[in-house]
C-alpha cells in the first residue's frame, strides 16, 4: 500500500529478515512462511530485537537511513 500512495518504490524501508530454521526443509512458498503469524522461537527472536530496532530508529531519525544501514546491518554488527 505504500508503494501505491507513493507511486514508487523510492522510499527507505525497514526490514527484519525471516526465514525458516531451515531453508531446504521450506516447502511452499516464502510468502505464506512471511505471512503467517510467528510461532514461539520467532516471537522471543523478534523480541530480543526489539531493543536494538528502537536504537536503530532512533539512529535512522537522528542521522538518516544511510547511516542506519551502515551501524545496523548484519555485516556491520558483531
Amino acid at each position: 500500500s505504500i508503494e501505491g500512495a507513493v507511486g514508487s518504490q523510492d522510499y527507505a524501508r525497514l526490514r527484519v529478515g525471516v526465514g525458516p530454521d531451515n531453508p531446504e526443509s521450506r516447502r511452499g512458498d516464502l510468502a505464506d512462511y512471511v505471512l503467517s503469524e510467528f510461532g514461539k522461537r520467532d516471537t522471543k527472536a523478534v523480541e530480543a530485537l526489539m531493543p536494538s530496532v528502537a536504537e536503530l530508529t532512533e539512529c535512522w531519525l537522528k542521522e538518516g537511513a544511510e547511516a542506519a544501514m551502515n551501524k545496523f546491518n548484519k555485516s556491520g554488527r558483531p
